[in-house]
């Protein structure tokens, strides 16, 4: 529990790192991915950290596409690798 209230931070390092102690092994995800997730990170505290509405920047938008399709493919083998967590404790 400590892990998780002590930074609720969004780039790589804090939701892939708490997932590597639950057993997911993070090393398997793309190194694109993780770069995509520490993108979307920073664009993230841009705006929470500026108190902003919305970040000021954002990726090119002829790799809008290439950027988007990439984070939801991390995060659904991330989803998968839970499921599989989930099936193996059953």
């Amino acid at each position: 529990m400590n892990q998780i209230t002590k930074n609720p931070g969004m780039s790589f390092n804090y939701p892939f790192n708490l997932m590597a102690l639950i057993g997911v092994d993070i090393n398997g995800f793309d190194p694109t991915i993780k770069s995509l997730v520490v993108s979307l990170a920073g664009l993230r505290g841009e705006a929470a950290h500026r108190n902003l509405i919305a970040a000021q920047t954002s990726p090119a938008l002829g790799d809008l596409a290439i950027w988007t399709t990439g984070l939801i493919a991390g995060y659904r083998m991330l989803d998968d690798q839970i499921t599989q967590l989930r099936r193996i404790s059953a």
